[in-house]
């Protein structure tokens, strides 16, 4: 099941597509996600946009269905080095500028996540496996995930933003540091506003 029919949505269908599984979309108000549905699925992929307290979310959780979001479900099927950049401002900026200095420096490269193509699409089209992905992560994209692990992380800066999505500045942080949570030999550069909230947050963030 794939929930959510934009962008990440259709970037998860043509993964599957090239992998030749069966899925179904699901979108409101086109086709609902329920209970028949959910006990139908073998595994659920979502969108970002995707509350983690979504109704629908709930169903495939009351059925005991894998979950995962978009991006951490491509990951499954990606085996070259991951570069994550995260912050509050500036993501798509400071992705776009290594991409671009990688390639022009004659290295392998390419961009995806948030800033526009979603990773699932990415993998789908075929990728060079010498390449290096830097990958665009939001805070929705990064709080439920599982199984990506990047070997480096760069998290520019950190300041109020999407409480309208996050109960709380502990929570929004605390999705962002998802990124650190998988990978102990990862090296990380982080912004002194980052090292700031860590301190206050009382979270201990890796050297």
């Amino acid at each position: 099941a794939v929930l959510g029919a934009g962008v990440s949505g259709r970037g998860v269908g043509a993964l599957l597509n090239r992998l030749e599984w069966e899925y179904v979309t699901y979108d409101e108000p086109s086709r609902v996600f329920g209970e028949t549905e959910a006990r139908a699925s073998s595994i659920v992929v979502y969108s970002p946009g995707f509350h983690p307290e979504h109704r629908w979310l709930g169903v495939a959780r009351q059925a005991g269905i894998p979950l995962f979001g978009e991006m951490d479900f491509g990951s499954f099927f990606l085996e070259n080095r991951i570069v994550a950049i995260t912050g509050t401002n500036g993501k798509t900026t400071l992705t776009t500028l290594l991409g671009r200095i990688w390639n022009e420096s004659g290295k392998k490269a390419v961009m995806a996540g948030n800033i526009g193509l979603p990773l699932c699409e990415l993998i789908a089209k075929g990728l060079d496996p010498d390449a290096l992905v830097f990958l665009e992560v939001s805070s929705f994209q990064a709080q439920e995930l599982k199984n990506l692990r990047a070997s480096s992380v760069l998290w520019t800066n950190f300041e109020e933003d999407h409480l309208d999505h996050h109960a709380t500045m502990e929570e929004y942080f605390r999705s962002k540091a998802r990124l650190f949570s998988h990978e102990p030999g990862q090296e990380s550069w982080i912004g002194r506003s980052v090292s700031e909230m860590a301190a206050e947050l009382q979270y201990e963030l890796p050297e």
